[in-house]
Formats: C-alpha cells, structure tokens, sequence
C-alpha cells in the first residue's frame, strides 16, 4: 500500500512534513504530544492552540450528498474534524474549556448553500454534545472562503486553543516495563447514536480508492487528483449503497462513520492515574508510537484485536500488505494508553463506562529497539 499511497499524492509517514519542521522550537514541553506554549501573563500557565481537519473525508460526505441530497451527511465531518483536535489535547491533558476557530473553503460551484448551512448548523450541536459530557467548547467563528480554483470540493479544518496549569501537562514518554492498552475505534460507545465502523480519519485517500468502483471516476471527476494514473483512481468494487461485508453497515456508512470522541474516557482515565504515555493513532497508524520512544522497544500482540470489518475488506480487496495496513490505519484501536502493570484495571475499568472495548495490545521491552507487530503467525518490524 505504501507505493499506492505515494502514488495517490498522500503519505503516511510525513516525512517531509517532519523535516519541514525539525529546527523549530519545541515549545515548553517538546515530549508532549501537542506543542506547548508559555501563557505569557501567569508563569504557572500555559497555551495549547492545535490545527486539524477532516483530510480527505469531505469526498466522501460529498459522493454520499450528491448520490443521496442528503444534507445532513456534512454534520459528521464536523465531528471528524473536531475529534482529530480534541483528542490530540487530551494526550497532553487537556481538557478545555477550548476556543474554536473553523476554516471552510469550498468549490461554490459545486458545494452550495445547504452544505455550508449543514457544517455551521452541525457546530453548534456538537458543542453542545460535548458540553453535555463536560467540555466547553466556544465557538469563535472562522472563514468561509470560496476557491474553487484550489479546492476542488470542500474541505474543513480547525483551530482549537486552551489554557492550563504547567503541572498538568502530560507528556509522551513510553517506558521498559509498560502494558499498552488499546481503546477500540469502532463499536458503539454510550455517547454515539449509531455504530462506528472504527476508521476515524487517517487513510481515507486508500480506502476511498481501494473500495469504491471506477463508476467514481466517470461520474464525478472532481474527486480526485487529474493528474493521478488512472490506475491508481477508484479501483474497488463497491458503491457507496453496498452492504460491507461482516458488519450491518453499507460501505458508505463505514468509509463516513464520524471519528469517536475518546475526550471524555480520557478525562476519566487522568481522574485515577498518571500514563507514561497517550498516544492518538491517528497519521502513520500503528507506527504513530515509534515519534515518542527513546529506549527500548514496542511490542504489539495484534490477535488479541478484533479487527473491524472495514481494515479487514480494504486488505482483502486490493489485497495489501498487512504491514502496510498497520502502518496507514489504526486498525481498530485509535487510542493507546501505556501504564505500570498494576494500572491496567483501572484503565479497563474507565473504557467499560462508556462501552468501549480495551485491549492489552502489548508492552514496552527493555532491550531491542523500534517496532514489532505480531499478527496471524507474522511478524512486522519498523
């Protein structure tokens, strides 16, 4: 998959994004997962203001709201884009209250006003969603911008900035000894109205390809890249209405389900105990964790996951590595917590509060170095 991914524009390592940025400063806490600034009118606070969007998940709201006129499909990228920012802070602990700034560009002419009225409308009510649990998110406006000569649909991003105390920050720093624990991506946690197929919002540019029929390519050619080889454009056999093959959801809903929130058990895991790390398996997949190890190495035991259905059938239909597989998606598990053996209930504990499955997905090691993913007899190193 890695060369398809290339091919399709897209990496999952982001390695030149990382040299990019390599020489920039670090911020207050450089093994925090989220960059922290110094709140410059109280030495005992600090500022985390963090940037994410939907990537390329808007395609598919807009291939669903051209096949269907259904407006309110919109509403999710909402949340997927949310979800990408809340849930980086939460790895640093932080937990608001947050300001929040959207970006909206759009091709006019093609993405309408029901749309754009959908994504504001859809704003406000998962603020109030997160409200309900506990977070206060105020809405701070934003840009909506007309480019149609940039973008060729819609994209959605936002800005999201909160203030803390210095002694609360979390940092990222997996340690010999640790038990990795894994919350599941899909299910249906007490706070989601539907099941979720797991595949958050990392790797949609592979899926949407790999899955979908050429039937795409033809009828709206405005997804995609002109420049790709054609060969690497739509080359599934699904359209969006088909049923995915082991789950109760058409292929459609599980290529959009909204990315979960893991806000809230987060929030409830910090109430009882102090990771070594929180990790957002979000770019690069199950190698996400190999940007926060400095000694020893990451053992991940991948039988002992359910692999949901949508990873499950994107691997089958190309067919794909399962390498690469691991290191695009997350593969049913979106968040990993590392603790001392003696924790491990507690966080078990806090995942069943709010119907999530967890998983002992596997430790830290002294000796070696890198990455190790065991997986149906196979072992995977990076």
């Amino acid at each position: 998959m890695s060369d398809w991914y290339a091919m399709r524009g897209v990496s999952a390592s982001k390695d030149e994004v990382k040299r990019a940025v390599q020489h920039l400063p670090q911020g207050l806490f450089p093994d925090a997962f989220c960059k922290v600034v110094p709140d410059f009118s109280d030495p005992d606070y600090c500022l985390l203001s963090h940037a994410d969007g939907a990537g390329t998940k808007p395609v598919l709201a807009y291939l669903q709201w051209r096949e269907t006129g259904d407006a309110r499909v919109w509403a999710g990228i909402v949340q997927d884009a949310l979800a990408m920012n809340l849930d980086d802070m939460a790895c640093a602990g932080c937990f608001g209250p947050f300001v929040v700034s959207s970006v909206v560009s759009r091709n006019r002419r093609l993405v309408g006003g029901d749309a754009l009225e959908r994504l504001i409308a859809a704003g406000a009510e998962q603020a109030e969603l997160l409200r309900s649990m506990g977070f206060e998110l105020v809405l701070a406006g934003g840009e909506t911008a007309d480019m149609g000569d940039v973008v060729r649909t819609l994209d959605v991003s936002f800005t999201l900035t909160a203030r803390m105390p210095r002694n609360a920050v979390l940092s990222c720093r997996p340690t010999p000894g640790d038990v990795i624990v894994g919350l599941a991506s899909d299910g249906r946690a007490v706070y989601e109205n539907r099941e979720n197929s797991g595949i958050g919002c990392n790797g949609l540019t592979g899926a949407r390809h790999d899955l979908l029929s050429d039937d795409y390519r033809l009828l709206y050619p405005e997804t995609f890249d002109p420049g790709l080889p054609s060969d690497v454009v739509y080359k599934g056999r699904y359209r969006m209405s088909d049923p995915l093959p082991g789950s109760s959801l058409t292929v459609g809903e599980a290529l959009l389900a909204p990315t979960r929130y893991f806000l809230p058990v987060v929030a409830r895991i910090l109430r009882d105990l102090r990771p070594n790390a929180l990790i957002h398996s979000t770019g690069g997949g199950q190698t996400k964790c190999l940007s926060f190890l400095k000694k020893g190495r990451i053992v991940k035991d991948w039988d002992a996951v359910k692999v949901p259905a949508i990873f499950s059938e994107i691997q089958r239909t190309m067919p794909t590595d399962w390498r690469d597989m691991f290191r695009t998606y997350n593969m049913g598990v979106r968040l990993e917590v590392y603790v001392r053996p003696d924790d491990v209930g507690k966080v078990h504990a806090a995942a069943a509060e709010f119907g999530i499955r967890a998983y002992e997905i596997g430790r830290v090691e002294a000796s070696g170095a890198g990455l190790t993913i065991r997986f149906q007899g196979q072992e995977y190193t990076y």
